[in-house]
């Protein structure tokens, strides 16, 4: 069993138990994902002059709050780090990631 199916069962016998209990492991499972996302997008980046996917690594591994990982999604994907995405997530899922959509897409309703 993988640890997102884990993570899911888990969120299912907390909304049995307690309010209390099924919020904060909905909180822990929002966090896992959010930590799987950036430490997936740093593995992207290619090696480079500059080092920055090491630069990305060594925050991270000193990071001591979720934000840490919310920012550098922002930085790989809007900032100059992006040049150095792996080319088949620049060439599909970076437009998909930091397209900006209008009112009517499930995206933007979420």
């Amino acid at each position: 069993m993988d640890l997102f199916t884990k993570m899911k069962k888990r969120v299912e016998v907390a909304k049995s138990d307690s309010d209390f209990t099924f919020f904060f492991d909905l909180l822990n499972y929002g966090e896992m994902v959010t930590k799987v996302i950036t430490l997936y997008l740093v593995s992207t980046i290619n090696d480079d002059k500059n080092r920055t996917r090491y630069r990305e690594e060594h925050g991270l591994a000193r990071a001591n709050a979720i934000g840490n990982f919310s920012e550098a999604i922002d930085r790989i994907l809007t900032g100059p780090q992006a040049e150095y995405l792996n080319t088949l997530i620049r060439d599909y899922e970076l437009k998909e990631l930091t397209q900006k959509l209008g009112a009517g897409t499930w995206q933007y309703e979420s």
